[in-house]
């Protein structure tokens, strides 16, 4: 969860429960990069061998750094590794950092065990703001660079829009979110941009179009 502290910093908490939800271990805090930096948005994933593996973006308010981070606990929670990162603030002009939810390919397919986190950008960016991928293959020790997905069909007049991530029983990738792109449609539409090889290629469909 998301702690905030008197002077109004925030850093990322968690416990872990072994019965059920009915007690909650020891608390335990992630580090910040530096003493300067605020922490948000956190999700958790679990791979089909019981790890865990958290997200979030730890950031400097002055909006000139920021990171989204990557942790993993092979005992449930008790214990954590050190934090890695995803993806830099600066790897693109929207700063692409906002909301890195995290999600794991638990199939028995060939790409099981495969992490994905899925952000956007900052919510103050100039448009065009856009919907960001990275991918671990080595269990959140090293991410790819980023790549946009909502590139065939863009978020475009849409702002503060983030994508949202699932993976199938199969394996294929889905990711959700919505676009206003006036040369494509009037209206404004929600897409689901899918796909079966991992993250290396995608396909968009549209879910509904807002008309």
């Amino acid at each position: 969860w998301m702690h905030v502290n008197l002077t109004g910093k925030i850093s990322i908490y968690s416990k872990n429960s072994t019965d059920g939800g009915l007690t909650w271990g020891n608390q335990y805090s992630f580090p910040h990069i530096s003493s300067s930096f605020t922490s948000a948005d956190v999700s958790i994933a679990f791979n089909s061998a019981g790890e865990a593996f958290i997200s979030f973006v730890d950031y400097k308010l002055a909006l000139d750094s920021g990171y989204d981070r990557c942790a993993k606990s092979l005992d449930g929670g008790i214990t954590w590794s050190a934090p890695v990162s995803v993806c830099s603030g600066q790897d693109s002009p929207d700063l692409p950092v906002d909301r890195p939810w995290i999600v794991c390919d638990k199939s028995s397919g060939a790409y099981a065990g495969r992490l994905y986190v899925v952000s956007k950008s900052y919510y103050a960016s100039s448009p065009p703001q856009k919907v960001w991928l990275s991918i671990s293959s080595d269990s959140g020790n090293t991410w790819t660079p980023i790549r946009e997905l909502d590139d065939s069909i863009p978020c475009d007049l849409l702002t503060n829009i983030m994508g949202t991530p699932t993976v199938g029983a199969d394996g294929a990738l889905y990711v959700a979110y919505m676009s206003w792109h006036l040369s494509q449609n009037a209206f404004p539409r929600v897409i689901c941009t899918k796909s079966v090889d991992g993250g290396n290629t995608f396909t968009p469909y549209t879910i509904s179009t807002l008309s």
